[in-house]
């Protein structure tokens, strides 16, 4: 009877060992699985939010609404530094004078207290009536490790964008397609959040909006069109560097008149090796451009209002098909929005 008792409680105790040992197990793999868990939510898109792998710099000159993710854009007031009616004497103004100067003083002070500027660091902020948005293209070039140094760089205007949803078809044209006013079912509908932008770019070098047909400006062929819509000296002067600096690009300008279609608006995604071999070109011309415009008569300043920016446009479709015609790079070309409405009001 003893021994009966004693094999019982051995069987017994067996079994506890048993059950023990499995509850160990069970233990330790729900551990290891919510540690994975752990780890797959670090290690997923959050990564590259992380790394800082995408930002796009949006240009504005005036209060305006913002698109919402500022994990990527980042708004930049450009030509910031030519604001010294900010400070005119307000009794030699008229009275409605002195409103719209009120005015500007606040949409200013709204500017500075939301908006990054383009007169911080290096910078050609001073040039902005000439360079329009690129002065926000050389403010990131020269101050990239400013938002992070992140692996793409871009930029896009305050009521110009890119639409990110591979969905939709195909639209080519200036203004692409137009909206009315920048909410949160415009930004779903184009993709505009990291995830979105990330995922969609991750495979190119270069992302840029689709190219513009050049008889939609009055033109045959994309050197035509340069003549025709930006002056004959200014291109014959953008040429002439050109050729005087980049012989390479000889064959691309000359391919120019076999071209029906052109990258304009100077918005763009790049990867940063791309952006700094883009930026030294495109300013390397364009500043040396500038010196001899100022030298060559042309003083009139209304007439010279934005010429280094849409000669920028011209240099910008230069080196896009530069790339295309002498590299491996990968391009994608995405659709283009413009916004009506981006107006806010400052009280």
């Amino acid at each position: 009877m003893r021994k009966n008792i004693k094999a019982l409680v051995l069987l017994c105790s067996f079994f506890c060992l048993i059950i023990l040992a499995i509850l160990s197990i069970v233990l330790i793999k729900n551990g290891k699985a919510k540690q994975g868990t752990q780890n797959a939510n670090v290690s997923g898109s959050d990564i590259g939010v992380k790394n800082n792998c995408l930002k796009i710099v949006v240009a504005c000159h005036k209060p305006t609404e913002f698109l919402e993710d500022t994990r990527v854009f980042v708004p930049v007031h450009v030509g910031r530094a030519l604001n010294p009616s900010i400070n005119t004497r307000e009794s030699s103004l008229k009275t409605e004078d002195k409103k719209d100067l009120e005015t500007k003083r606040r949409n200013y002070d709204w500017m500075l207290g939301n908006m990054r500027g383009d007169n911080e660091g290096n910078n050609i902020s001073d040039k902005n009536r000439r360079f329009s948005e690129l002065t926000a293209t050389y403010w990131l070039w020269k101050n990239y490790n400013s938002i992070g140094g992140p692996e793409y760089c871009g930029i896009m205007h305050y009521r110009r964008h890119l639409n990110f949803n591979s969905s939709q078809r195909e639209q080519r044209g200036f203004y692409g397609e137009t909206v009315e006013k920048i909410n949160s079912g415009y930004q779903k509908d184009c993709c505009l959040n990291l995830e979105a932008m990330a995922e969609r770019i991750k495979e190119y070098d270069i992302v840029v909006p689709h190219a513009d047909f050049v008889g939609d400006f009055g033109a045959s062929n994309a050197y035509e069109e340069c003549v025709k819509n930006h002056g004959k000296d200014y291109i014959g002067m953008m040429f002439e560097v050109i050729d005087e600096k980049y012989p390479e690009y000889k064959q691309d300008v000359e391919n120019l008149k076999n071209e029906t279609a052109i990258y304009t608006c100077n918005m763009f995604i790049m990867k940063k090796a791309c952006f700094e071999e883009y930026c030294n070109f495109l300013f390397d011309v364009l500043l040396k451009v500038s010196e001899k415009i100022d030298s060559s008569g042309f003083s009139n300043a209304k007439e010279i209002m934005g010429k280094e920016g849409y000669l920028g446009e011209k240099l910008t479709n230069l080196y896009i098909q530069h790339k295309k015609r002498t590299s491996q790079v990968k391009i994608l070309e995405l659709n283009k929005t413009f916004v009506k409405n981006t107006d806010i009001k400052v009280s």
